[in-house]
């Protein structure tokens, strides 16, 4: 049986009529294709895809589509990979600019998606890994000793500057200091020790 028209039209809904040009078939999609309509776009799309699945050729016509967001975009591009999963040539036509950027973007989600599924997982102790985890413990190992070398420089530095500058040093003054942060730190440090541990235990 040919199909020289068909149309599904609901009211507030998606629609589609099918037109014959040739050995093609043109479906000229209209209404809004949104999320609030998203039932009526799957059932629509399913029509869609039973009314073709026998045609070499199909022209998907987006001209007449008056709204359109990512719901409706991402349908219309699945339809359009399963209509050539089948063999079909099958195209889109007349979409509006800022209608055929948001397709676009689908198209190029999808196909980086596709490519990352083919990729396959790498392991734990995969030779790149382990190279990396030597690379990074190597590299943090050279900052550990260069800032213990810088430690030790500064320590050298102060004593040589107190060294050069005896008459300057109190060591009364050294002694107290000693005093406060050394002896009496001691019974805090004790304290915040022990409550610590019995928070832990």
């Amino acid at each position: 049986m040919s199909i020289d028209r068909l149309e599904f039209d609901l009211s507030n809904a998606p629609r589609f009529v099918v037109d014959r040009e040739g050995s093609a078939l043109r479906a000229r999609l209209s209404g809004d294709w949104t999320a609030d309509q998203a039932a009526s776009i799957e059932e629509c799309a399913l029509t869609l895809l039973e009314k073709v699945k026998r045609q070499s050729s199909v022209i998907l016509d987006l001209a007449r589509i008056e709204h359109l967001d990512t719901i409706g975009a991402w349908v219309i591009d699945r339809t359009l990979l399963k209509l050539r999963s089948r063999g079909c040539r099958a195209n889109l036509v007349d979409a509006r600019p800022e209608h055929h950027t948001l397709i676009g973007e689908i198209d190029a989600y999808r196909q980086h998606g596709d490519r990352l599924k083919d990729v396959p997982p790498r392991g734990d102790h995969d030779p790149p890994e382990l190279l990396v985890d030597i690379g990074e413990g190597v590299a943090g190992a050279g900052s550990n000793i260069i800032g213990a070398l810088s430690f030790l420089g500064e320590v050298v530095v102060a004593i040589g500057r107190i060294l050069a500058w005896r008459g300057h040093f109190r060591a009364p003054g050294f002694v107290h200091q000693m005093e406060l942060i050394v002896l009496r730190g001691v019974p805090i440090i004790v304290l915040i020790a022990f409550a610590v541990g019995g928070i832990i235990a």
